[in-house]
């Protein structure tokens, strides 16, 4: 199993679609958050939505 890691096309199927299920996460987190009315669970859930949001933006070395 750990020999896999080491290959970059298991890599890249594994953190392939980690923008997307964050995104869900992170939006059914603000829809629960709006639902009970608080900053913090607000706040929370905005950041995980940019968070996932930038880890899907393409990097350039």
């Amino acid at each position: 199993m750990i020999s896999h890691l080491s290959k970059p096309e298991y890599v890249h199927v594994l953190l392939n679609p980690i923008p997307v299920y964050g995104l869900a996460v992170g939006t059914l987190a603000l829809i629960i958050a709006l639902f009970s009315r608080t900053r913090v669970a607000r706040a929370t859930a905005l950041a995980l939505v940019l968070t996932s949001a930038a880890s899907a933006w393409p990097v350039y070395y």
